[in-house]
């Protein structure tokens, strides 16, 4: 794709996406801080898609996985895991899997090597087991 963007105009989309580039960018650059990655999985793992006016249950058109977000989530989880800072708990554990069931794991395989990697490096030789086992 090509765009042309005219110097006597706004450079206010390109700024805009200069912005965005450099925020999913640095989600995956440097190891998080103590505070970040703090999101839980349903936070990071869904998107919801609104009719009209955000967080209102009557107008919650429909949801999805959120790929991107599913993918900062076991990034910052596996570097705290390195850390030794913080083991996730069980029900994130639980949660994971549940995702991964069905259609589901077909859609998100390119996160299998990253789901591995999360058992592995937070110690759960069960969870390693369990989704192999059930899902590959």
């Amino acid at each position: 794709m090509l765009y042309y963007f005219d110097n006597n105009e706004s450079t206010a989309v390109i700024d805009k996406l200069k912005q965005e580039l450099n925020e999913r960018a640095s989600e995956f650059r440097d190891f998080p801080e103590e505070s970040d990655g703090e999101k839980s999985f349903d936070e990071q793992a869904y998107h919801l898609i609104f009719e009209n006016s955000e967080g209102k249950i009557r107008t919650l058109k429909d949801y999805k996985e959120n790929r991107y977000g599913l993918s900062v989530f076991l990034a910052n989880r596996i570097f705290a895991a390195l850390r030794r800072s913080k083991k996730v708990n069980k029900s994130e554990t639980e949660k994971l899997l549940k995702l991964f069931k069905g259609l589901n794991n077909l859609e998100h395989f390119r996160l299998w090597e990253k789901v591995f990697t999360f058992f592995l490096v937070n110690e759960n030789p069960d969870g390693f087991v369990s989704f192999y086992k059930k899902y590959i």
